[in-house]
């Protein structure tokens, strides 16, 4: 059941140590293998895979949660600042296009998409 799945990850976060964010995941992982359409558990899946060093499988669930929910603004802010941590500017300015495209009032995302362009551009032009 896929709420009991995000109940029990939930309960994990909570614990707030290093063997609950693995049981966090799983859970999550189950839930979302199980047609979980929550963008709250990609977002928090994708949190705890980058806090575990996981960037690649981050970058993958974000993806696959802007799939199932296109118009969750957090979805898109979220993939973006982990393409600039992880200093890959053509995926971050594209991700942020997307969603200044889907959500032109949201300043986050405005902001997002400025640095991508002024990094893309580069200090000399």
């Amino acid at each position: 059941n896929v709420q009991v799945l995000e109940a029990l990850a939930d309960q994990a976060v909570h614990n707030q140590n290093v063997e609950s964010a693995a049981v966090a995941i799983r859970y999550l992982e189950d839930a979302i293998r199980h047609s979980a359409t929550n963008p709250v558990d990609f977002e928090e899946l994708a949190e705890l895979l980058v806090a575990a060093s996981r960037q690649g499988d981050a970058e993958n669930v974000l993806r696959q949660g802007m799939q199932l929910a296109p118009y969750d603004a957090e979805l898109y802010r979220l993939s973006t600042r982990i393409y600039l941590t992880l200093n890959k500017m053509q995926e971050a300015c594209e991700v942020a296009a997307k969603g200044s495209q889907r959500f032109p009032q949201d300043d986050a995302i405005r902001s997002l998409r400025k640095r991508c362009d002024s990094a893309l551009v580069g200090p000399d032009k």
